[in-house]
């Protein structure tokens, strides 16, 4: 299973398809995807949930659900009808492509989806902080691109977690690729409903390789450190 796909459908089929998309899934092995929200128009009402699950019937080659926006136009702002989402199809609500920026909307948007019975996907990223295009160190220094701090990912990271334990929601988070998030992931995991996936790149890849200046290798959490890969290959064994 997939649990982060981004098929931009509706409005960019131009990047990627359902039929494209699932087709990739099947060539590497996926049996079943879940579609992220951050497509035009972002998928926040039911209208659009109910619309892309009779698509996915009659286009997708794997199973396919349909995760909808955490707040209006993920913007952060005004909380999307989970219920109602819910109702339509949605799998579970996601603020993926665009982290939540406010604590105040998180924690109402957990509560809301706690009550909701939705799971909760987050992109933990502070955007204060990450103001780069990679990672913020010695190859970023080298090659003379503005880097984005760790510390970007880690904090969102921690605040989501506090707040998952507080609310009771049941939370996901998303691409972990720092060696302290992957250990708060851990701290948390006995004291609230958590769990979290990484990607295939951030446990293979360094950022050493920003020093190729291919543009294959600006992806987002950027590629880390090697203690940071090698820290969460750990996590994921356990």
């Amino acid at each position: 299973m997939d649990v982060h796909a981004h098929w931009r459908t509706p409005g960019r089929e131009d990047e990627e398809t359902i039929e494209s998309g699932s087709a990739s899934a099947a060539a590497g092995g996926f049996t079943g995807v879940v579609m992220m929200p951050n497509t035009d128009p972002v998928v926040d009402n039911p209208v659009i949930v109910s619309g892309l699950l009779r698509r996915i019937e009659q286009e997708s080659r794997v199973r396919a659900y349909v995760s909808a926006a955490l707040h209006v136009g993920l913007k952060g702002e005004c909380l999307t009808e989970m219920q109602l989402l819910k109702e339509a199809g949605a799998l579970c609500v996601s603020d993926d492509g665009l982290g939540t920026q406010s604590a105040g909307v998180l924690r109402n948007a957990m509560l809301y989806a706690s009550t909701a019975g939705l799971p909760v996907l987050l992109h933990c990223e502070d955007y204060a902080l990450a103001t780069g295009v990679v990672h913020d160190g010695a190859a970023a220094a080298l090659a003379g691109i503005p880097g984005s701090p760790a510390s970007a990912e880690d904090a969102a990271t921690a605040t989501a977690l506090v707040l998952a334990a507080e609310t009771g929601a049941k939370t996901h988070i998303t691409h972990v690729s720092t060696a302290l998030s992957a250990t708060l992931v851990r701290f948390f995991e006995d004291r609230a409903d958590i769990t979290s996936d990484t990607t295939p790149h951030h446990l293979t890849l360094t950022d050493d390789l920003i020093s190729t200046l291919d543009g294959t290798y600006r992806v987002n959490p950027p590629l880390r450190p090697a203690d940071d890969r090698d820290a969460v290959t750990d996590a994921l064994r356990d």
